[in-house]
């Protein structure tokens, strides 16, 4: 509501000074500024309060995710998302490990195409999130602390995480959970 309060005051001054002012540029960007912050934070409250995920299910919950990353970091995120019947402690995996994934490949890689795909794979929901980024030498790069957690969480509901990087190569993560419901 502030937000909306500071692009409303700057409307209202950008209209009360003369066209000509001195400080009509800055109030020009002011305004931008605040709309451009307006959006990503629509954006960001998308993926923190994953509402999506309760009133319409997996697969539109995760395609509103994708949408808020392309707008929010200008990372293309191509997506292949089947329904898989799922219990609902498996769905809020899938979706947070999707949020963790897409989150990593944003802040560490450098990458500017993101691949999320679901599908069934025998009695498992696959989730692979992969990018063109920089990757990183897995073999000596400690993993952060969200993707222990990560992998950590997958193992308590009883799948199986995968981490297939390079540097200069990209990352693939791929999970594996039990479907079914």
């Amino acid at each position: 509501q502030d937000l909306f309060s500071i692009s409303a005051l700057a409307g209202g001054l950008r209209k009360a000074l003369p066209a000509g002012a001195e400080v009509q540029p800055q109030l020009e960007t002011l305004s931008r500024t605040v709309a451009s912050t307006i959006q990503e934070m629509r954006a960001l409250l998308l993926e923190l309060r994953p509402t999506a995920l309760e009133e319409k299910g997996l697969v539109p919950a995760l395609t509103d995710l994708c949408e808020a990353y392309e707008v929010r970091a200008g990372v293309y995120v191509r997506r292949e998302l089947e329904p898989v019947p799922l219990d609902p402690a498996i769905e809020q995996a899938i979706f947070r490990i999707a949020q963790e994934g897409l989150s990593n490949a944003v802040r560490h890689s450098e990458a500017d195409r993101i691949e999320l795909r679901l599908r069934q794979s025998g009695a498992a929901a696959e989730l692979t999130v992969a990018d063109n980024g920089r990757g990183f030498d897995s073999g000596t790069n400690p993993h952060g602390l969200g993707l222990r957690l990560m992998a950590e969480r997958v193992r308590e509901l009883g799948g199986s995480l995968a981490i297939d990087s390079g540097a200069g190569r990209g990352t693939r993560l791929r999970v594996l959970l039990p479907a079914g419901t």
